[in-house]
């Protein structure tokens, strides 16, 4: 038995790219959507949309990888 460490970190290193990539968008989406402090309550349309993009982005990351795991 012999490990490939060429693979594992292979990876590792998409796996904590991907990990941090998914909690920065999420954290981005959550900071869109947080009331301003010092302004009206109201949002405008393209902090709603990027909010939407960054939702979109890592929902869409999260199941490429459930894809990739469900196929092989």
């Amino acid at each position: 038995m012999s490990i490939h460490w060429n693979a594992l970190l292979a990876v590792f290193g998409v796996a904590l790219g991907s990990a941090v990539t998914v909690v920065a968008l999420i954290a981005l989406a959550l900071r869109g959507l947080s009331p301003a402090t010092d302004g009206p309550a109201r949002r405008s349309r393209s902090a709603i949309a990027g909010t939407a993009a960054c939702l979109a982005l890592a929902a869409a990351i999260v199941l490429a990888g459930l894809w990739v795991m469900v196929a092989r």
